[in-house]
């Protein structure tokens, strides 16, 4: 990974990031952007994709935050724990994933474990710099189409890559338990119109027993209006069908809709 070249992502856009870029990719320079912050959930600003119906164009697409060097994260990771905070989620991190090592240097008494909810669009090189300090990754495999995936976000190779990226996470800590919902690998995936996401495609290759969260929440948002498939919601046999589809492929669906966030000591507290 370089800030001057970077390929933290698997974009791989080559941005020199020690600037303020107009490259297409996530849009945040050497300084991580912080979107939206509150108890167990740090939002960072940008994304890799260029999803046509993204719920939050302003923070993801324009990169609008607020800026923060390595100490001031590593000062808000410090916060959340003195807050008793047990589990952080760390949304959208895959572009930012060099500054979070960063951060993490800076935290040699961090306790609270960190969970990492991206798009799947992660860089090998990201992953592996942060082995063993990762407890649970929430990736959401979006598509399993190539050309879709160009279609509707923007990106080349997403297939490979999000395989790739889901593969060495469960290497690194395995497949989320019901027991332990704060470490492993939980797979989440969108239910889209029209099969657009190609559910089997997209989830066939997992072994089996790994478990998959079904969201089936898809809004038309942003410039979904552009493509006819996307200006709806999945209808429940759209639904149905994918859960079916995990099923078949010997997946284990995971009944909670939304990953509990637990404070330690204290009551359960859900995230969005």
């Amino acid at each position: 990974m370089s800030f001057t070249r970077c390929t933290t992502c698997a974009r791989r856009c080559g941005a020199d990031r020690t600037r303020e870029t107009t490259k297409p990719g996530c849009r945040v320079g050497r300084l991580v952007r912080i979107a939206e912050l509150g108890p167990g959930r740090l939002v960072f600003a940008g994304c890799s994709l260029a999803c046509l119906f993204c719920p939050t164009p302003v923070a993801n697409r324009d990169g609008v935050g607020r800026a923060v060097d390595a100490a001031q994260l590593a000062a808000i990771l410090a916060d959340q724990q003195a807050a008793g905070i047990w589990r952080l989620d760390l949304v959208h991190p895959a572009h930012v994933a060099e500054q979070l090592a960063e951060a993490l240097d800076l935290s040699p008494g961090l306790t609270t474990r960190l969970a990492w909810v991206s798009t799947a669009f992660d860089g090998p090189e990201a992953l592996a710099a942060l082995a063993g300090r990762i407890a649970s990754f929430r990736p959401e495999i979006k598509f399993g189409c190539d050309r879709t995936a160009r279609q509707l976000a923007g990106i080349n190779g997403y297939v490979a890559a999000s395989r790739a990226a889901v593969a060495a996470m469960l290497d690194q800590v395995g497949p989320m338990a019901p027991s332990d919902p704060d470490h492993g690998v939980l797979v989440r995936h969108r239910v889209l119109p029209d099969g657009l996401a190609a559910t089997r495609d997209a989830l066939g290759w997992l072994p089996a027993g790994v478990p998959v969260q079904l969201l089936d929440d898809y809004e038309p948002a942003h410039r979904a209006g552009q493509h006819a498939k996307l200006r709806r919601p999945a209808n429940a046999h759209e639904v149905a069908e994918a859960r079916a589809i995990v099923r078949d492929l010997g997946l284990t669906e995971w009944g909670e809709k939304k990953p509990a966030n637990r404070k330690a000591g204290g009551p359960e507290a859900v995230i969005p």
